[in-house]
């Protein structure tokens, strides 16, 4: 847990080639992973909100700034299907084999 954030369990950064990706971890550290695609505006941050049911149905949410949100570097030129290789770096980085995505709001396009 964390200080500043109380139901985040990991802050961290993803390098993805010349960038870097926040991604923050919520929910149980061993549960079902769950690639959160947070709404505009929005952050990683966001997944905080539904961390305690997350935890309570054995879920770890693994929630990803979007480039030039939260602490993501921007990505110039970028379109909705360059976001699939970002996630599948965090996805490695994670060695996370399989994982539900969930989208929220403006998130939804994402996932």
């Amino acid at each position: 847990m964390n200080a500043s954030h109380p139901s985040l369990v990991r802050d961290l950064a993803v390098e993805c080639g010349d960038r870097r990706l926040g991604v923050a971890l919520f929910g149980s550290e061993q549960g079902l992973p769950v690639i959160y695609q947070h709404g505009l505006p929005g952050s990683r941050l966001e997944a905080g909100l539904v961390a305690e049911a997350a935890r309570q149905n054995d879920l770890k949410l693994v929630a990803i700034d979007r480039p030039g949100y939260g602490v993501s570097d921007p990505r110039p030129g970028r379109s909705l299907a360059s976001w699939a290789s970002d996630v599948a770096v965090v996805a490695d980085f994670l060695k996370l084999n399989r994982f539900a995505l969930l989208g929220v709001s403006g998130g939804a396009l994402y996932a």
